[in-house]
């Protein structure tokens, strides 16, 4: 019978580049893939004379380029999002978070443990965005949506086997570009 298990591909340090990286640039044998995410993973770090500002995959309140049609988890289970104040992360059409964009967003769970993070599906109408923290001013970014671009180096995917054996996955890596 079929099977389901969940992927986590991280790929080499790009966070100055771009990708245009979808799931039909996977290649792989004896299954399907399905369920591709992209993951931002966010943390919290305290700026000396400025407080505290979201990092994220490391970079403190780094711009993002979401291509349109794709899936993004900001990826919010790491404690410094829960301790010792919570940081939820939510979007706005404002960049002080005076507007909360809700169109395609799931929430989950609760920052700093587990499983929690803020999912957003975009598409050719989701406007530019801009992420911040719903407990305390000046953490965020901006987000714009491209048609054929984005930035990220982990991403998410069920493969459901065919049947057991070994399994080759193979990411194009020519998607990735400075």
């Amino acid at each position: 019978s079929d099977s389901a298990i969940e992927l986590i591909f991280t790929l080499p340090d790009l966070s100055r580049k771009t990708n245009n990286f979808e799931l039909s640039d996977i290649t792989y044998n004896n299954g399907t893939l399905s369920n591709f995410i992209t993951v931002f993973k966010v943390t919290v770090g305290s700026v000396t004379g400025l407080g505290n500002k979201y990092f994220i995959n490391g970079i403190q309140q780094d711009y993002i380029l979401l291509k349109s049609g794709n899936t993004y988890r900001f990826d919010q289970s790491d404690s410094t999002n829960g301790t010792p104040n919570s940081h939820p992360l939510r979007f706005s059409t404002t960049s002080n978070g005076g507007n909360q964009y809700l169109t395609g967003v799931t929430v989950n769970g609760t920052p700093g443990q587990s499983g929690s993070y803020t999912q957003i599906e975009t598409t050719g109408t989701t406007p530019t965005l801009y992420y911040y923290c719903t407990a305390h001013p000046g953490m965020g970014g901006q987000i714009d949506i491209s048609s054929n671009l984005t930035g990220s180096r982990d991403y998410l995917a069920t493969l459901t086997a065919i049947s057991s054996g070994n399994h080759t996955i193979d990411i194009s890596a020519q998607k990735f570009t400075d």
